[in-house]
């Protein structure tokens, strides 16, 4: 899932009811990716709230955890967003 912002900027994704573990990408105004943060699904008796990660970006992207380094993406890797 993409987010995108108005300006880049700070931003914290809390793991508030995912069933699943994430990696999240904070990507720059330039389409470079500036930080990769792996975060695992709340346990059984965890609600999530605890469990937050923080980047700089003008986009956030969610993906399944791993899969970024799956297809050997990182930091300073360029993306691509087409907004039409």
């Amino acid at each position: 899932m993409l987010f995108p912002y108005d300006e880049s900027g700070d931003h914290t994704y809390v793991m508030r009811g995912m069933d699943f573990p994430l990696g999240i990408v904070f990507v720059g105004a330039d389409g470079r990716i500036n930080a990769i943060e792996s975060a695992p699904a709340p346990g059984p008796n965890q609600d999530g709230n605890d469990i937050q990660r923080t980047g700089t970006g003008k986009y956030v992207l969610e993906v399944p955890r791993g899969w970024m380094e799956s297809h050997e993406i990182g930091v300073g890797h360029r993306v691509t967003i087409d907004r039409s």
